[in-house]
This record gives structure tokens, C-alpha cells and sequence, in this order.
């Protein structure tokens, strides 16, 4: 778990109930700089830039419990402050040259105190509620999402039962009725978030209303009482603004709020087009069994392995494990 300070971040390394404590001094706006100049390389720049800033990155926040952090494979991850905007799979271990996702199994949760409340419900990947959202939207200046249409009939094939809401029929009032029945939601469609806005939204079919907006405290009204995993396949799903509380508001959060036990969200604008196959061959280990932060891992790790334009880390590390269960 990490707090950011005026002038260090501290670390607290808790494992087999031993607690390490590591204080870097680092200004806050320091460190703010580095992880926006971060992003801001992966999402323009080729793997060995990313590499340097990562790596920097990396020895600011575990540097001073690398040790005890190598010793185990798998974090739970505690963000503080503008450490919540961190993509932690794709810091750079530059004494083993891999991407912290190549060595360890990660998950990110809004605090420890949820965590403790929370006891990781039995797993079940037996059904699934596709939400196929990818028209475009004027007022919103969003072009259509022509991929999202492949997308979904992929995934339909993965589940042993499946359920889709597709085009006109993907809208909020269907998805708000139907939610609480299913052990996975796929939502593939347009997320509307910044770093600043306490009102970011998924964009629905547009109903009755008209608007089709579906508003972060929308969303945490739901009720999902079969705490369902959660893949939200649109743009900037955890992005919001660190308002002092226990996990940054965002779409990722509301859902955890409405009792999902985990969320796939994304950091970052993410391309639809390269979305499909990273999160068909999550969901296909997903049906296999494996926990949602294997899963994920096994997934940027083959795409890593790929080379090329999916080994970029723009394709692969907006992709994070949020989750409320240990």
C-alpha cells in the first residue's frame, strides 16, 4: 500500500502478516510529472522510451522492497493520490529487463479496508451479459466502434451460456434490468472520462430518455448480488479524479460499489480494433477457470510475446485488475 506524501511516497510491503516500510523522497509534483510523462510515452512513443521513464518510475515505488517483492508472484496494490493513474504492469525492472506484469501477477484495489470487508465470492463463469454499445455520437464528437460487433460474437462462442444486447437493444433501462443475472458483464462500447471529471459515463443505445449516458452513480445503483466479474472494453473506464477517498471515482469503482467483486478497466483510451483479441483470450482462460488477475496477465503476456504492434504497451498495459476481494 502506498501513501503519497508532500515530499516521499511510503511504501508499506505487507507479507506473511511481516510488514516492510520504505520512505523515496520525491516531490509530489515530481512524481506527478514522471507519471504523466509515462502515459503520455505509451501512448506515442515505441517500447525502449517507455522502458527508461518506466524503469525510473519503478525504482521510485519498489526500489526499496524489491526484495521482498521477488520473492512472491503475485500484488495486490494499494494506489494513493496520482498513483492511481499508474499502469503498474508496465513498470521496467531493469535488472531482470521484463515489465513487472512478465514477473508478477497484479491487481489493483481501492484500499485495505476494502479488501479486509470483503471475502472473494465463489467463483462461477457460467453465464455471460454481452452489451454490444458501438454506435458513434455526434454530440459527443465518438465515431462507431466497428469492431465491437466481432467482439461480441467472439465472446458468445467462449461461455457455456450467454446472453447479448446488441445495437438498439443495448440500452440502459435493458442492461439496468438485466444486470443482477449473470456471472460476467462485457460491456464493449464508448466510456466518456477525463482525469479531472466526477461525472464520467458509458455510452448506452439511446432510450426513452434519449441520452443513453449511464452515469457513474447510475452505475452504483445497480444491484448485482451475484457479485459478477466485470469487463468494461471502453475508454478510460478507472480514469478520474483523486478526490481523497478510498478509490478514485470512476466506472471501474461504481461498479465495485454496485457489488461486482472485480472490474477489467482501462487507464487510457484504448483501440478497439486491438481490444478484440487481447480480451477474447482473457475471457477464454476466464471460462478455463483461472482467476481474473491470471487471466489478464496470461493475456498481455502472450501479446507481449507476439512482438510487433501488440507487444506495444499501449495495446496491452491500460488493462488493469481492479477488485474489492483478496
Amino acid at each position: 500500500e502506498f501513501a503519497v506524501l508532500d515530499g516521499a511516497v511510503v511504501v508499506f510491503c505487507v507479507r506473511d502478516g511481516l510488514v516492510t516500510m520504505h520512505r523515496s523522497p520525491i516531490t509530489s509534483e515530481a512524481l506527478r510529472t514522471r507519471i504523466d510523462e509515462l502515459n503520455r510515452l505509451i501512448g506515442d512513443e515505441p517500447p525502449e522510451r517507455v522502458q527508461a521513464v518506466a524503469s525510473g518510475l519503478y525504482d521510485v515505488l519498489f526500489g526499496g522492497v524489491s526484495e521482498r517483492i521477488a520473492a512472491t508472484k503475485s500484488l495486490i496494490i494499494v494506489p494513493d493520490g496520482a498513483l492511481q493513474h499508474v499502469p503498474f504492469g508496465a513498470l521496467w525492472q531493469a535488472s531482470t529487463r521484463q515489465y513487472l506484469v512478465q514477473s508478477h501477477t497484479i491487481a489493483i484495489a481501492p484500499s485495505a479496508a476494502v479488501l479486509t470487508a470483503r471475502t472473494a465470492p465463489a467463483r462461477s463463469a457460467g453465464s455471460i451479459l454481452l452489451v454490444g454499445s458501438g454506435a458513434g455520437n455526434e454530440e459527443e464528437s465518438l465515431g462507431s466502434l466497428p469492431s465491437v460487433k466481432d467482439e461480441i460474437a467472439t465472446l458468445r462462442r467462449v461461455y457455456r451460456s450467454s446472453h447479448v444486447l446488441f445495437g438498439a437493444e443495448a440500452s440502459a433501462a435493458r442492461f439496468t434490468a438485466e444486470a443482477g443475472a449473470y456471472d460476467v458483464i462485457h460491456f464493449a462500447g464508448h466510456g466518456l472520462s477525463d482525469d479531472e471529471s466526477l461525472s464520467a459515463s458509458l455510452l448506452f443505445s439511446p432510450g426513452a430518455n434519449g441520452s443513453g449516458r449511464m452515469y457513474m452513480s447510475d452505475i452504483a445503483k445497480l444491484r448485482l448480488p451475484r457479485a459478477p466479474l466485470v469487463v468494461l472494453a471502453a475508454c478510460g473506464t478507472l480514469r478520474g479524479r483523486a478526490v481523497g477517498v478510498e478509490g478514485m471515482p470512476s466506472l471501474a469503482r461504481s461498479f465495485l460499489a454496485a457489488g461486482a467483486s472485480t472490474v477489467i478497466g482501462t487507464l487510457r483510451d484504448v483501440d478497439d480494433a486491438t481490444a478484440g483479441g487481447l480480451l477474447a483470450a482473457f475471457h477464454r482462460s476466464i471460462a478455463a477457470g483461472a482467476t481474473p488477475a491470471a487471466a489478464l496477465r496470461s493475456a498481455q503476456l502472450d501479446a507481449i510475446a507476439r512482438g510487433g504492434a501488440d507487444a506495444e504497451p499501449k495495446n496491452w498495459a491500460p488493462y488493469v485488475v481492479y477488485t474489492a476481494t483478496p
